[in-house]
């Protein structure tokens, strides 16, 4: 189990946290940034996967609030057999995201956002599901009917995502998940199917592996 200051939790009051982050006006399609997230180099690489033989099992956002680092650097220098990123765009998270949706609505995962890499909030609940009329530029899923987490994802500032599947302590739990990251390499939004010890949704396991296959055969993030 997550020792707490490694792995916080939050409720549903979350989703404003993502509603924050939305600042275009509805009636304008966001702009997208320009710079571009950065892949691990070999000094990372190493200490990364040190931190991860460390704490395994710990989502890619906790490895990256300790090591300073941005989820899409940290997830690009796990070991090879833990992860898979492609960068996307808008129709591509939107491809994935419906992917997701097809693990089941009244699926239970657990949903990881993490601030600026320098936060980390779980919110575990159903699989948020695409919801029709959303402004332009932006995809709005919503969770258990509406009466759980609603997110309002502005579509253009997806960048890439990385599929990651970290054993832990025990080796019958993985930590998986599907994390969406932005221009600069900070997470968005990520769905996990499992994380450590927690007993997981075997309808999430089964579906986190079909995501993990449409990302894999995306053209890689990083070499």
């Amino acid at each position: 189990m997550f020792p707490c200051n490694r792995l916080p939790v939050a409720g549903a009051v979350v989703s404003a946290l993502l509603a924050a982050a939305c600042t275009a006006p509805a009636d304008t399609a966001p702009k997208a940034a320009s710079t571009g997230p950065v892949c691990a180099d070999s000094a990372r690489t190493e200490r990364i996967r040190k931190e991860v033989k460390a704490y395994p099992g710990d989502p890619i956002a906790i490895v990256a609030r300790d090591l300073e680092l941005s989820e899409f650097t940290t997830a690009s220098g796990l070991f090879p057999e833990m992860q898979v990123g492609a960068l996307i765009d808008a129709q591509q998270f939107q491809d994935l995201w419906k992917s997701i949706e097809s693990w089941g609505a009244d699926t239970m995962v657990r949903l990881v956002i993490s601030p600026s890499s320098a936060h980390a909030f779980i919110v575990h609940g159903k699989v948020p599901m695409i919801q029709p009329d959303a402004d332009p530029g932006y995809l709005d899923v919503y969770a258990d009917e509406g009466r759980g987490i609603h997110s309002h994802i502005q579509m253009s500032k997806i960048a890439a995502v990385y599929a990651t599947d970290i054993p832990t302590e025990d080796p019958a739990f993985r930590t998986r998940g599907i994390n969406f990251l932005d221009h600069d390499g900070h997470s968005v939004i990520g769905v996990y199917a499992s994380i450590k010890t927690y007993e997981p949704d075997a309808k999430a396991v089964e579906g986190f592996e079909r995501t993990r296959a449409l990302v894999a055969a995306l053209p890689r993030a990083c070499p």
